[in-house]
């Protein structure tokens, strides 16, 4: 018994050492809807505080992000992403094949209502495959490739496979 707990307790702190704890950032297109600006959307540094491993902190791509803004607030959420309902996660697959990273668009709103952000679901992927490639190396410094991959919103909807891809982050 005394061995298992050795042995939990040596997995659970060697998994802790292997993350990432302090200030890190992350990109998002943040959505200028409500402001007097251009209407395109903007990709922006966000900082985060981490404390995890890397794929837990890609997840920070579709967060939510309500900016500073005057005191009646007008816009409660930015983040182009998390508007349209698509959210960005990642897991480590193996030593050999490294990480998956997903742009899940299995819950993204209507096309009806990608009209107010002056975008179409095409530019926002490709907007979202951005945001996933210029934080992986603000997130990870190892050598293990990630795959990018798109869960559509319909199952075998082929228009998202141009984005996906294998990428090395390097700093």
């Amino acid at each position: 018994m005394k061995k298992l707990i050795l042995w939990t307790w040596l997995a659970a702190t060697g998994l802790s050492a292997a993350g990432t704890s302090g200030l890190s950032f992350v990109y998002q297109p943040l959505t200028p809807l409500g402001t007097d600006g251009d209407p395109d959307p903007v990709i922006t540094r966000i900082p985060i505080i981490a404390n995890s491993v890397a794929e837990d902190s890609i997840a920070f791509i579709s967060a939510k992000n309500k900016l500073l803004q005057r005191k009646e607030a007008f816009a409660e959420d930015s983040n182009l992403l998390s508007c349209l309902g698509i959210s960005v996660w990642a897991k480590h697959v193996s030593e050999e094949e490294g990480y998956e990273v997903y742009l899940d668009l299995s819950k993204m709103a209507a096309a009806g209502e990608f009209g107010q952000y002056a975008v179409t679901p095409r530019k926002v992927v490709e907007l979202g495959v951005k945001c996933i490639r210029d934080t992986l190396p603000e997130v990870y410094a190892g050598s293990q490739p990630w795959h990018i991959r798109v869960i559509p919103q319909k199952p075998g909807d082929e228009q998202w496979k141009p984005f996906e891809s294998i990428y090395k982050a390097t700093k």
